[in-house]
């Protein structure tokens, strides 16, 4: 597809909020039970921006991203209320989109609360994949955002080249290990040592873990033996639209 089709479909996708929303669970080993779903974004099925990385990175190369991520939150906010959970949701955001707009986002949150979705049970997601340029304004907007009550996430840990600092800096409620590290662990030293280190990071710097990407019986087995509590992958289960 050209470029300029592959644009008109971006901007009939945003003018028309042509976004499906999956959720995929996020299952507490210790509870034995789900403890919350991440809300994730596709485009029309039969559009070349149907896949969620493809869409994202094609919206932030044509400075798109910020509205995309707006609706595609405003979206997941609805659907997970009308859906009735009552479990935590987890929204991904680039670090420009939390700064940028602030104030649609706090009106964002009032409307989930109204719609029965409370701050409490909402959980952003900082991606690596666009790393923020003003660590201070966006630390700054977490920090308004956690006072109503919102907890924040690091996604794909070890998947971008600033993670650690980033932890540091953001001092998240949740770190979300890249699904690269638990793929074959059981059969890679390298990677075990590295489950290790971060597993005893997050409980020394009091956040959770989340091991993402697990999806084999012997991938589930090592991260259960580790202590690891939360879980997400197609081994505990694949994204679905929860009946919206």
């Amino acid at each position: 597809m050209n470029n300029s089709k592959r644009a008109g479909q971006l901007e009939t996708i945003l003018d028309k909020k042509q976004l499906s929303t999956l959720f995929q669970i996020i299952f507490s080993l210790k509870e034995r039970k789900v403890f919350g779903y991440e809300a994730l974004a596709r485009g029309p099925r039969k559009s070349e921006l149907h896949e969620p990385v493809t869409l994202f990175a094609y919206a932030f190369k044509k400075g798109r991203l910020q509205a995309l991520d707006k609706i595609s939150s405003s979206l997941a906010l609805h659907r997970f209320k009308r859906a009735k959970r009552t479990e935590k949701i987890f929204i991904n955001l680039s670090p420009d989109s939390v700064t940028s707009f602030a104030d649609e986002m706090e009106t964002l949150l009032i409307q989930g609360e109204v719609q029965g979705v409370s701050p409490e049970k909402i959980v952003i997601e900082i991606t690596e994949h666009f790393p923020s340029e003003d660590v201070s304004r966006l630390i700054s907007a977490l920090d308004t955002y956690r006072a109503m009550g919102v907890e924040v996430a690091i996604d794909d840990f070890g998947a971008g080249y600033s993670g650690m600092r980033q932890w540091l800096d953001i001092e998240p409620d949740y770190v979300k290990l890249d699904g690269h590290f638990v793929h074959n662990v059981n059969k890679d030293n390298k990677k075990r040592l590295f489950m290790e280190s971060v597993k005893s990071l997050t409980d020394k710097l009091g956040c959770k873990l989340i091991v993402e990407g697990v999806e084999t019986k012997e991938e589930f087995g090592f991260v259960s033996d580790l202590g690891v509590d939360l879980v997400q992958g197609y081994f505990i289960g694949y994204p679905e639209p929860l009946g919206c």
